[in-house]
């Protein structure tokens, strides 16, 4: 299943250990802000969900350490110009399993496969490190 950003931020700012407000005050938004982007929560009540802008998502890649190109996908954003890898790509969030069967596949290919291959480890790459770290 798919996160959404919501929840992808969440996880990511837990990873970082800040709280919601320590994340609004190095991003310049409220604490409020940022609780209703985890929880997709449409404070006028049209059932839509709260859509950063580009700049808050940078920020917010910016202050927890994520790619931007990671972050912009995951909020539905064009990743930058010289972003490695498709939005489609990060979109998709492996399962654990799923994950190692790409690290052994990724040790297993050529040198010049590798280098094909490897901008797709790095978009998801900080997924795996998180997963890792769980175990």
């Amino acid at each position: 299943m798919t996160e959404t950003f919501g929840q992808r931020l969440a996880r990511w700012r837990e990873a970082s250990g800040l709280t919601q407000d320590e994340l609004a005050r190095r991003v310049g938004v409220t604490g409020t802000y940022i609780s209703h982007l985890e929880l997709e929560f449409d404070p006028a009540g049209n059932g839509n969900r709260v859509r950063p802008a580009v700049e808050v998502v940078d920020a917010i890649a910016e202050a927890l350490g994520v790619p931007l190109a990671e972050a912009r996908c995951a909020a539905g954003l064009k990743p930058p110009e010289d972003a490695p890898a498709a939005c489609e790509v990060v979109r998709g969030t492996f399962g654990e399993a799923d994950f190692v069967a790409l690290r052994r596949m990724y040790e297993e290919l050529t040198p010049d496969n590798r280098r094909k291959f490897y901008p797709i480890l790095e978009m998801d790459g900080r997924e795996l490190e998180l997963m890792l770290k769980r175990q």
